[in-house]
């Protein structure tokens, strides 16, 4: 329900409509939410590690990532077409158990890890 509250207040706040939105992740971004934006601490990665900018497969079971700043804003006409091999799609989970999907993150991935997930 949050992240649909954010979704609803980005488009009021900007005139834009929801079916326009995508929502953009930036790992250690700094700063603070805003209307369009959104803050979260403390996400854990599993077999997998946030270095250099990308993720890249884990050395460990669990890490934790940094903070993410996540932001709507409208999508460009030719994004479809955007070159996404260096990018994977990151299920973000309610909690541990993985029950509850809340949304895919696309990140940047390191080359050589990309076949590992």
């Amino acid at each position: 329900a949050y992240v649909t509250a954010t979704r609803q207040a980005a488009a009021k706040a900007n005139g834009w409509s929801l079916e326009t939105l995508v929502l953009d992740a930036h790992v250690d971004a700094a700063g603070d939410a805003d209307e369009v934006s959104f803050v979260v601490r403390g996400m854990q990665l599993v077999a997998a590690e946030w270095r250099d900018g990308k993720l890249v497969d884990g050395g460990s079971m669990h890490s934790v990532l940094p903070d993410v700043r996540f932001v709507w804003r409208e999508a460009t006409a030719n994004e479809s077409t955007t070159d996404k091999s260096n990018t994977v799609a990151l299920p973000l989970y309610l909690n541990e158990t993985r029950h509850t999907l809340l949304l895919r993150v696309p990140l940047p991935a390191d080359a050589s890890s990309n076949g590992v997930w």
